[in-house]
């Protein structure tokens, strides 16, 4: 699989104690909801054993730079509680396409997860 060269660096990191930062939907999406999650999350969560913590970012939408730099929009951070995907022994020697099983369940994991965030009220 491409994961092992295109998350080498954060394997490293992962596998010596450290943390690494995922936007499992490629990148900070300015609505509400997660529709596509993208496996490298939880492909790294796989082969480390790290845990996953699910993060939501409210008051993106329609954010300028003007809002920003002045103050004028509340933006507010919410975290999931953390968790671990199922361990698969001998993950590394599956084929391609039990690997892409393994990992597409555990994504619809993280994306429930995520999701969840947005159903909860802030002030």
């Amino acid at each position: 699989m491409g994961l092992d060269v295109s998350l080498r660096g954060q394997l490293r990191v992962l596998k010596k104690g450290g943390t690494a930062l995922i936007y499992p939907e490629a990148g900070i999406k300015v609505r509400e909801g997660v529709s596509i999650v993208k496996p490298g999350a939880v492909y790294l969560a796989q082969k480390t054993g790290a845990p996953i913590l699910p993060i939501s970012f409210r008051g993106l939408e329609r954010l300028t730079w003007w809002d920003f730099f002045f103050g004028r929009r509340k933006v507010t951070v919410l975290f999931g509680e953390k968790f671990h995907v199922k361990q698969v022994d001998g993950f590394d020697e599956l084929p391609d396409d039990e690997k892409k099983e393994i990992l597409s369940r555990d994504s619809e994991l993280l994306k429930a997860r995520m999701n969840a965030l947005y159903e909860v009220k802030t002030a």
